[in-house]
């Protein structure tokens, strides 16, 4: 080979499971690299090979961290190392019940099931920690049970709906996630409380923790609540604000976009896909209304319009393409014969050719073939080559796998909508049917709508972006911030401050430190889906604490006065 010199193979495997194909693409760039050439690929199969090796990095390295960095954190608020390992243990059993789950349904973990481990690890976390505190305070395990067993129900149940509610996603690693965090978050939740209950007596004899000073956090809750009036003034600002940012939102859905700058995975993609053939980005599927088989005149026609394609950048496979390739061969002519009994001749000769590609001759079968971009910038092209096709007989199917990824990855911010509605309007008549009061349903909305709000603002003025993993943050928050809010108003009516901060107040402001760090830590990851789901979700609950904390008790306090 020449130093110019490009060598290429295409290789089409249907039937050949990812597993086995990320092996072959592994042991062929080592060998190839090996030999002193410079090896790029593209296609699904090898951007698929990259987004598990970057879901196997969470797995590998930053769920033990995670971990670590828990286990120490919880040994700081303790104080106390037999009490930081007894409440350590359901957490992480949550997390590996959680990857036996997935083991057991799916084999392998993908970036968007990678989380769940994470998920169930926090809310147990937050569930232990409820009945701990009240336990401490009271010297009493049936107290501290009593009083947080039915928000700790409520708070369970609402979680799992906010989770649950994205199995409406037409896209199926984000069913896929709504499944196994719900089943993982009710039965790790229930575990976690039952182990709690069986040693709580035991922590408050044999190993009684040295409290964390929160002075400062007492006196602020206690002094420097927001007050109720500016909350609803505040309301219909950031509401205008939303509705002007929302369709400017970006969403990226082009998985090349996901991967670091420095890796080169996206650069050396697009190159492939430039320099070569590119990807099978549409099937298109024609047929003649009167059902009638291609003539000579509906190739030429057709012939005309792959070349209009051509000029435009897309390359397409199809049965006139094959039949040029043949001519191109005896006249070295890359174009379909003048005449019809020559087409008609060399036709038959590449038969087998055409039969393994199109085996129905009332069906004109064209293969597009492109670069990876954005649904919305994929969509454009799409309607430019409906436009081509449009002045003539022809019924126009359009699939192949591509398409379809790009149909359900377009709903992403209708996905965003209709999963957050979904799980508020449910979560609010399950609230409002247990705290049997308007003042308490419209405290609830404002407290749970807010933080979501500003999260959004947030993404639009930092850049980020919609995709794949963020599009379920705002339903997965919202299942977490109502943790809190369920507390806060089950227990603020009924104790006295002090007494609230140290059942109520301790544990939620603790839980929501310890989950935000954990979802900030995503933030260290170079793959951007899992980068901005950490950072987003961290923001949006920590949003969500303050709001538990500084704003709900101006509400609460008005009514109860």
């Amino acid at each position: 080979m020449k130093e110019d010199s490009i060598s290429f193979f295409v290789s089409f495997a249907p039937h050949i499971s990812s597993l086995y194909t990320s092996s072959i693409l592994h042991e062929l760039q080592m060998d190839i690299v090996k030999e002193g050439f410079n090896f790029k690929s593209a296609g699904l199969p090898y951007t698929n090979y990259h987004l598990n090796k970057y879901s196997s990095d969470i797995k590998k390295y930053l769920f033990p961290g995670v971990f670590v960095l828990a286990f120490i954190f919880i040994l700081i608020l303790v104080r106390n190392l037999l009490a930081a390992y007894i409440i350590f243990c359901p957490p992480l059993f949550s997390a590996l019940f959680s990857l036996a789950l997935i083991k057991t349904f799916y084999i392998h973990m993908n970036m968007v099931t990678s989380i769940v481990p994470l998920v169930s690890f926090v809310i147990s976390l937050a569930v232990v920690l409820h009945l701990y505190f009240p336990a401490l305070l009271y010297g009493s395990a049936r107290q501290a049970k009593s009083l947080k067993l039915m928000p700790t129900i409520l708070m369970v149940v609402t979680t799992g709906i906010g989770f649950g509610s994205l199995v409406i996603s037409p896209i199926k690693v984000i069913g896929q996630f709504a499944v196994l965090s719900c089943i993982s978050i009710v039965f790790c939740s229930c575990a976690s409380y039952l182990w709690m209950s069986r040693f709580l007596d035991y922590l408050i004899l044999k190993a009684p923790a040295k409290k964390i000073n929160l002075e400062i956090l007492e006196t602020l809750v206690k002094e420097r609540p927001l007050r109720k009036r500016t909350t609803i003034i505040l309301l219909p600002i950031f509401g205008l604000a939303l509705f002007y940012i929302l369709p400017k939102l970006p969403v990226v859905t082009d998985a090349t976009r996901y991967f670091p700058v420095s890796s080169g995975i996206r650069k050396s993609i697009i190159s492939v896909q430039k320099e070569v053939l590119g990807s099978p980005i549409c099937e298109i599927l024609l047929k003649k209304k009167n059902g009638e088989s291609f003539s000579f005149e509906d190739f030429q026609i057709l012939s005309s319009i792959e070349e209009k394609l051509s000029l435009a950048g897309k390359k397409t496979i199809s049965p006139g393409r094959i039949i040029k390739d043949a001519n191109y061969l005896y006249s070295s002519n890359l174009a379909l014969p003048d005449f019809k009994i020559s087409f008609l001749a060399l036709k038959s000769k590449v038969q087998k050719d055409l039969q393994r590609f199109n085996p129905d001759d009332h069906i004109y079968r064209m293969t597009i073939l492109g670069t990876a971009m954005n649904s919305s910038d994929y969509f454009v092209e799409i309607d430019k080559i409906k436009k081509l096709l449009s002045p003539y007989d022809y019924d126009l199917q359009l699939s192949g796998i591509y398409y379809n990824l790009m149909l359900a990855q377009d709903s992403l911010i209708i996905v965003l909508a209709q999963s957050f509605l979904l799980s508020l309007i449910i979560i609010t008549i399950l609230v409002s049917l247990y705290f049997r009061g308007i003042h308490y349903l419209f405290a609830f909305l404002i407290i749970n709508i807010f933080p979501v709000m500003i999260s959004l603002v947030m993404v639009y003025l930092t850049g980020m972006s919609i995709n794949i993993a963020t599009v379920m943050t705002y339903s997965i928050s919202l299942g977490l911030v109502v943790d809190g809010t369920i507390h806060v108003i089950h227990t603020y009516p009924k104790l006295s401050f002090a007494d609230f901060f140290e059942t109520t107040v301790r544990p939620i402001f603790l839980g929501t430190i310890m989950l935000s760090i954990c979802f900030f830590g995503f933030s260290i990851h170079g793959f951007l889906p899992i980068k901005q789901f950490g950072l987003i979700l961290g923001s949006t609950i920590l949003i969500g604490l303050f709001f538990d904390l500084f704003v709900l008790p101006s509400f609460l306090s008005s009514e109860n006065s």
